[in-house]
């Protein structure tokens, strides 16, 4: 380690770069609430707006999603090239105004343009984020603060729960409330805007803080992605290896835990909703943050490659518990064993974030979170439901066997993921260390 690199590790982030975090956090969680409340709304807006199943599920899932996801890339050119501030805050306000454009809906189609909407504007916020906070904490905290931020996600869907379900109950008990300039509204309109309306305010809380300093902005040319990734391919396709795929068998086990404990267990919703929820509070506090501050430990004692050994380290603890706790009988111990599966598996998203950034320079941050994303977006949550449905449909041939399904995913490809960190270590440490001479020489030039 050079004495740079020593006094670096030695110097922690200012007050501003934590005052910063707290504001993206806070967003992050608005930005939960926002696309969450739907979904608290459902029957509702069915009977106001007759519409199908079919129809909600496009409201629910691909009307937000594919714009969500097309939009990141483009999104985190324009974060590469102008001040995220400005961007971050027209985000908000666009994804902001969106929302209350579903409470002002009046047809499946308004509805649908509205949610559209909602998808381009909250996709400003992952690619501003991680490149802010990139830019102001140093990257031997920097998985801290990633983790922290990423924790908001599970937070957030907490407090959407929440805070959505008051206002529904508040609203659906007072039929005769109504806003100034919005007219006549039904309950359900009544809580996307009473949701929508705060955001507009706290959009300006962006500028509460300074934009982060690019480092030697003129002499990168933001247009260098395609090289960038053909330099680094070989520590982005352990990335890939690594994060993408583990992600799939996570995001698929979580998106089937309600069906497994409601067949194995006999549980209802109104059972099933606050005990997953509480596990997901605890195990996101818990294993998202601690393991961001272990990784930054790590490379403050000159492990660059610390987010690869933590991951493996995750994957070697967590692979049996999760196959455990889908053998097990009695409901205690499998909540045990997924608050443990959770805490230890989930933990990845912060640092794995701050993995990627650890690799690259300042002026490509935005366009390769937006990659980082839309990959565990694309390859976690489509391909992981399906990889599940498709044991339990086509291997097991018995929905009563969805517990083995995913026992089976999990003993499969978790190793698999864990041989693919391993092979990512070496080109990382390379990459961290290529990078670290680049901005040493630019610093010194």
């Amino acid at each position: 380690m050079t004495a740079a690199a020593a006094r670096a590790i030695r110097t922690g982030a200012p007050l501003g770069a934590w005052l910063a975090l707290a504001v993206l956090v806070l967003l992050y969680l608005l930005n939960t609430l926002d696309r969450g409340v739907l979904a608290l709304v459902v029957d509702p807006v069915k009977a106001d707006l007759a519409i199908s199943d079919f129809q909600m599920s496009m409201l629910l899932g691909l009307a937000f999603a594919l714009f969500y996801a097309l939009c990141g890339l483009p999104i985190g050119w324009l974060v590469d090239r102008f001040p995220r501030r400005i961007i971050l805050y027209l985000g908000v306000t666009f994804w902001s105004i969106a929302t209350i454009a579903c409470g002002m809906a009046q047809s499946f189609p308004q509805l649908l343009l509205a949610r559209m909407a909602l998808g381009v504007g909250e996709a400003t916020l992952g690619p501003c984020a991680h490149s802010i906070i990139a830019d102001k904490f140093p990257k031997h905290q920097m998985a801290t603060a990633l983790s922290i931020y990423t924790a908001g996600a599970v937070l957030g869907t907490g407090a959407s729960m929440a805070v959505g379900g008051l206002a529904v109950a508040y609203f659906t008990q007072r039929p005769d409330l109504s806003f100034p300039f919005f007219g006549d509204l039904r309950p359900w309109q009544m809580v996307f805007v009473a949701i929508g309306l705060p955001g507009l305010i706290l959009a300006t809380l962006v500028f509460t803080f300074r934009e982060p300093q690019r480092l030697h902005q003129r002499e990168e040319v933001p247009t260098r992605l395609l090289p960038f990734l053909r330099e680094r391919r070989a520590v982005l396709l352990g990335y890939a290896g690594s994060f993408a795929l583990f992600s799939m068998l996570i995001y698929g086990a979580l998106a089937w835990l309600p069906a497994y404990m409601e067949r194995a267990f006999g549980w209802g919703p109104a059972e099933v909703g606050p005990a997953l929820g509480l596990v997901n509070v605890l195990s996101a506090g818990i294993g998202t943050i601690g393991a961001g501050w272990l990784v930054d430990r790590l490379i403050a004692r000159g492990h660059s490659d610390a987010h690869l050994q933590v991951f493996s380290a995750s994957v070697l603890l967590a692979t049996p518990v999760g196959i455990g706790a889908f053998l097990v009988d009695d409901p205690r111990v499998f909540l045990v064993c997924v608050f443990l599966l959770k805490m230890m598996a989930f933990s990845y998203i912060g640092y794995g974030a701050a993995a990627v950034q650890a690799v690259t320079p300042s002026a490509l941050r935005g366009r390769m979170a937006a990659i980082y994303l839309l990959s565990l977006a694309i390859i976690g949550n489509a391909g992981g439901p399906s990889l599940i449905a498709f044991f339990t449909d086509f291997v097991f041939g018995d929905p009563a066997k969805l517990g083995w399904s995913i026992a089976t995913a999990l003993a499969l490809l978790a190793p698999l993921a864990l041989i693919s960190a391993q092979l990512g270590r070496a080109p990382m440490r390379l990459a961290v260390e290529r990078l670290r001479g680049e901005e040493a020489s630019k610093a010194d030039g």
